[in-house]
């Protein structure tokens, strides 16, 4: 079960019937974005570990989410799997500091904002191990095997059972954020969409 003292992060966990520990992914319901392959690591990680987790997925559904419902059936976690839609920005927050972790197994990249609010909310990074995106965390992230679910699920179970480990995660990913936030880049990205927004209208990342 999952302890928390912050009024409005209960709050939250009980507006999203949230009661157990949980990875977090915020992104569209989007195929490439490979929701898929986290249900896999789940249930490996119950399979081989005889460790339950949840899992939480924010963002609209761009018509995969009945797929991934349907898979989660399949392997009889559907129970485990919470869908939330959109989030507030304090909502969003609160859910990425009562994680377990950010994980994030997308095929494209390597421009995720994702990984870096994790980092600056102090929360360990699961991230896919391609070219381009392992360059955009380095070391401060856990990289997993898209075409291996069960690198995933020996991830978890080293981050939930290794507390240095997850220690050094957290350590590493404030590291690398406070060296990407001194060069401005997140900042000057933010100005792009702001950008965006004015000239085009409301936005909402497809990302």
């Amino acid at each position: 079960k999952f302890n928390h003292s912050n009024t409005s992060s209960l709050e939250v966990l009980a507006k999203y019937k949230i009661q157990n520990k949980y990875i977090f992914y915020p992104a569209q319901l989007w195929p490439h974005k490979n929701h898929i392959y986290i249900l896999k690591g789940l249930y490996l990680l119950q399979k081989k570990h005889n460790i339950s987790i949840d899992a939480v997925f924010s963002g609209g559904d761009k018509g995969n989410k009945k797929a991934i419902i349907q898979y989660a059936k399949k392997l009889r976690i559907a129970e485990r799997i919470i869908f939330t839609g959109f989030l507030t920005n304090e909502e969003l927050i609160s859910l990425y500091k009562m994680s377990q972790a950010l994980v994030m197994p997308t095929y494209f990249g390597p421009t995720n904002i994702p990984p870096f609010e994790a980092f600056k909310l102090g929360i360990p990074v699961i991230y896919s191990n391609l070219h381009g995106l392992r360059e955009q965390i380095k070391d401060a992230g856990s990289l997993v095997d898209l075409d291996n679910p069960d690198t995933l699920a020996s991830c978890l179970f080293k981050l939930l059972k290794d507390s240095n480990f997850r220690s050094d995660l957290i350590k590493k990913g404030y590291k690398l954020y406070n060296e990407v936030e001194s060069f401005d880049r997140i900042n000057i990205l933010n100005d792009i969409l702001k950008n965006f927004k004015v000239k085009y209208g409301t936005f909402k990342s497809d990302c």
